[in-house]
């Protein structure tokens, strides 16, 4: 029984900022994994790979992450292209792999299951309904931005328990059908280089606040500095609790900032 366990494909990612261009792996299995191994929770990856990527597996057993890989024909290739604003970001894809299966899942026991899907079909609604059977499910849903608070209540109101939306440079919003928590953005220390898996980091470090029980607003607070850190490097967030800790007892690191929430 693993404390979280991740299910998500790995990409080839070409990020094109206004300062490089890099071609590295990336999705939400990369990012939530390099984030989340060095804290202490018992962690693992399911993940789905072309046999010819296996070298990136290597790399992330070589740093102590159970991986469990599932075959597929391809690996998901995205381009991710960065205006000054990394807010906004222009995505392209340009390859697929092979969507996860129930099968594929039924000897995983997890408390916590998140789904990182990266495109429409890759995990079917079969398989949430399937883990959320096993464990608590954390679901990567990133199409319902248009209207916060609405669509917090919608996705409640569907049965998700929690509902953590992001916001870039706004910080963002949780909401536990009860009440509405805003979480203000850290500012970068150094600069922004790269926001490529900053929302998967910031889900790695709310899950593994809420595992350790942690509530709302300390848990989200913990990931917003953790995405933080993130964003001042191209790829995966290498630091650690302490790094965290440190950029969040800066107080003046934690500027809150007015998120515009629409009320219906």
């Amino acid at each position: 029984m693993y404390d979280i366990c991740c299910v998500g494909h790995i990409t080839l990612d070409r990020v094109v900022t206004p300062k490089a261009v890099v071609h590295m792996p990336g999705g939400t299995s990369i990012y939530f994994s390099n984030a989340i191994h060095n804290m202490d929770v018992s962690y693992a990856l399911v993940t789905a790979l072309a046999e010819k990527e296996m070298y990136i597996i290597s790399d992330l057993r070589e740093k102590g992450i159970d991986v469990k890989v599932l075959p597929s024909a391809h690996t998901v290739c995205f381009e991710n292209i960065y205006t000054e604003n990394q807010d906004h970001r222009t995505q392209k894809v340009s390859q697929k792999a092979d969507p996860f299966t129930v099968s594929q899942l039924q000897n995983i026991e997890a408390k916590f299951f998140h789904l990182g899907p990266l495109l429409a079909d890759d995990i079917p609604v079969e398989l949430i309904r399937t883990l959320s059977e096993k464990g608590r499910v954390s679901l990567d849903a990133q199409g319902y931005l248009r209207e916060v608070r609405r669509s917090a209540r919608v996705l409640f109101d569907w049965g998700v328990k929690e509902v953590v939306i992001t916001l870039g440079s706004r910080g963002s919003v949780i909401y536990n059908g009860q009440k509405f928590y805003t979480i203000p953005a850290y500012t970068p220390v150094t600069s922004v280089v790269d926001a490529t898996g900053c929302g998967d980091t910031y889900m790695a470090g709310y899950l593994y606040q809420r595992i350790k029980g942690a509530q709302w607003q300390e848990a989200g607070e913990f990931a917003a500095a953790m995405a933080t850190l993130k964003i001042e490097s191209s790829g995966p967030f290498t630091g650690t609790e302490e790094d965290v800790l440190e950029l969040q007892s800066g107080s003046a690191a934690l500027r809150p900032r007015q998120i515009p929430i629409l009320e219906l």
